[in-house]
């Protein structure tokens, strides 16, 4: 009897480290693809950020993109990576990026 538990105890913890790492894989793709987006997003408007900022963007960026792909009616579906559409994530860390340059201090621009 002990055995039989010891095995399910063994089993459940192989399913529980799975999901774990399912979850921690997903949690890297999404700031790894956050930052490629809000490099590009920097790059395409000229705007200077630090690396918090880039990854941020992109999550952001990604968010604001699926709601206003929703608001539009476009469709949701296509390639994904971290769960944040590309086109869409991409286009909303352009617009991110691009309203942060405005709201910016004029002395930073300059650099």
């Amino acid at each position: 009897m002990n055995v039989i538990i010891i095995i399910l105890l063994i089993i459940a913890a192989f399913i529980l480290l799975g999901f774990v790492v399912k979850l921690l894989f997903g949690l890297a793709m999404l700031v790894l693809f956050a930052l490629i987006a809000g490099l590009i997003a920097r790059s395409v408007v000229n705007y200077r950020g630090s690396l918090a900022f880039t990854v941020v963007s992109g999550i952001i960026g990604g968010i604001v993109g699926a709601i206003g792909a929703a608001i539009l009616h476009l469709p949701l579906r296509g390639l994904d990576i971290g769960g944040l559409p590309v086109i869409y994530t991409l286009a909303g860390t352009i617009l991110v990026v691009a309203v942060a340059k405005l709201f910016d201090r004029p002395a930073r621009r300059l650099r």
